[in-house]
């Protein structure tokens, strides 16, 4: 049997092990959740020394944990909008653009010529809601909203966003509903009010200006992260500590409510996080692992065991694991809408430039002005470049991106190159207009506070 037909029959497997038995029972409700900027190797499940996730490590062992999931970006618009509409950033145009004029936002909306997973379950019966936390990148102003009944945009830290999400699982328990949720304690600036015995950080150590000043050290003066480097880590760290604990919360409320058995239940990430590998600091700058690999947990409906699947998966993936886990007469109707399928087509990911405050920085935005897309096949991952700078790396030895290998593997690189070209041509969206968002003042100061302008953002006290 040749590797794509073995690739073929394992998604298939896989598809049929989320869609086990589903048929018979009513229709289940969905949750999806997004953990904003939460890399996979900082999960204990995912094989992390320190224990960061223990409620999620507990959800994992009772769930289906992908060993490899790949974000179809850097940053959060273009990866949210792959979730929702199952395509790649270079199909549903959701993406950067050179910013130019652009000083606070380069980024395309989501355009209404795609249909979404909220449009299809909202025509399938579905009450739709999102509660989501990040309050500049999922604006209704950028269209990710498309779909869903009610969203919410509240720029809160979990435990108030669980208070709203409690109230809307209460108002809607009776309904087949179709729920998502976009935290962002992870994301600048780290949450990390101290819990359980945990120090106090002083001002002068508050996220903000620890990230801030490690941007200068690695990526201004080049010098390796350090010591500084490890305290931004461990302020991460508890970050997705604090996260982890109010996923507990709404596990438990989710069972408390008679809802847990009946609910498919997916558990991903957006994107990663840069702490000064490559030379970089923080997401949406390029696309080395660090800010790709992100965590997938599935739990179907009436799942109880464990199991991890090895083939690698990409956020595209997700609308059609969905529809396949409610039940495979709507992956029937609705399938031909989100064509990609666990291990049946290339895994790709995207950046295009990045933001205003990196690409027309002075001293480092140079780097920043080109479109990188990584493509993964076969064990290698070819990193296109549009200024020419092309990299090749061979991921079983070198998992890392740390060797590569372009110059001694010409061919590899090559047929890689072609392959992604073939891929690219197929679909691409074709943008009108120059994409520049009429930004309000509050909207320009929300970016302020999520340090996308370069300038200072504050902290509580």
């Amino acid at each position: 049997m040749s590797r794509d037909r073995r690739v073929l029959w394992a998604g298939a497997l896989a598809l049929l092990w989320i869609v086990q038995g589903c048929s018979d029972a009513r229709t289940p409700n969905v949750l999806l959740i997004t953990l904003d900027t939460v890399r996979a190797d900082h999960f204990s499940s995912y094989g992390y020394p320190k224990l960061t996730t223990p409620h999620l490590d507990a959800f994992a062992s009772r769930a289906t944990r992908y060993r490899t999931c790949i974000a179809t970006s850097p940053w959060t618009v273009p990866s949210h909008a792959s979730l929702f509409t199952g395509r790649h950033s270079f199909e549903h145009g959701a993406h950067s653009f050179e910013p130019k004029g652009a000083k606070y936002a380069n980024v395309f909306p989501l355009d209404d010529g795609h249909e979404t997973l909220a449009e299809v379950l909202g025509k399938e019966g579905y009450v739709t809601g999102g509660i989501v936390a990040n309050r500049v990148y999922l604006d209704p102003l950028l269209n990710l909203e498309q779909g869903f009944g009610t969203w919410e945009v509240k720029h809160v830290l979990s435990p108030q966003i669980n208070r709203h999400v409690f109230r809307w699982l209460e108002q809607h328990r009776d309904q087949s509903f179709f729920l998502f949720v976009n935290y962002m304690d992870a994301h600048r600036p780290y949450n990390v009010t101290p819990a359980g015995g945990e120090r106090r950080y002083p001002k002068a150590q508050y996220p903000a200006h620890t990230l801030d000043a490690l941007i200068s050290r690695v990526m201004i003066d080049g010098d390796p992260p350090g010591e500084l480097g490890e305290l931004v880590v461990e302020q991460y760290d508890r970050a997705i500590r604090n996260l982890d604990a109010q996923l507990g919360r709404l596990l438990q409320r989710l069972e408390a409510l008679d809802l847990y058995d009946d609910t498919l239940i997916v558990v991903t990430s957006d994107h990663g996080e840069y702490f000064g590998e490559h030379g970089l600091v923080e997401h949406s700058k390029d696309v080395y692992r660090q800010a790709l690999e992100v965590p997938l947990i599935v739990k179907r409906p009436g799942q109880a065991r464990g199991e991890v699947v090895e083939i690698p998966a990409s956020l595209v993936d997700v609308p059609r694991m969905i529809l396949a886990g409610i039940s495979p007469a709507l992956l029937e109707r609705h399938g031909d809408r989100f064509p990609y399928a666990l291990g049946a087509h290339p895994v790709i990911a995207e950046n295009y430039f990045s933001r205003p405050k990196d690409v027309l920085h002075p001293a480092y935005g140079q780097r920043f002005r080109r479109v990188r897309t990584a493509l993964m096949q076969d064990g290698y991952k070819l990193i296109h470049s549009s200024d020419g700078s092309h990299e090749l790396y061979r991921l079983e030895g070198d998992p890392d991106e740390a060797s590569d290998e372009i110059a001694a593997l010409p061919e590899r690189a090559r047929e890689m190159s072609e392959a992604l070209r073939r891929l690219q041509e197929r679909g691409r969206w074709i943008h009108s207009g120059d994409g520049e968002l009429p930004l309000s003042a509050e909207q320009i100061e929300a970016l302020r506070q999520l340090g996308y302008t370069g300038e200072g953002e504050e902290e509580p006290e």
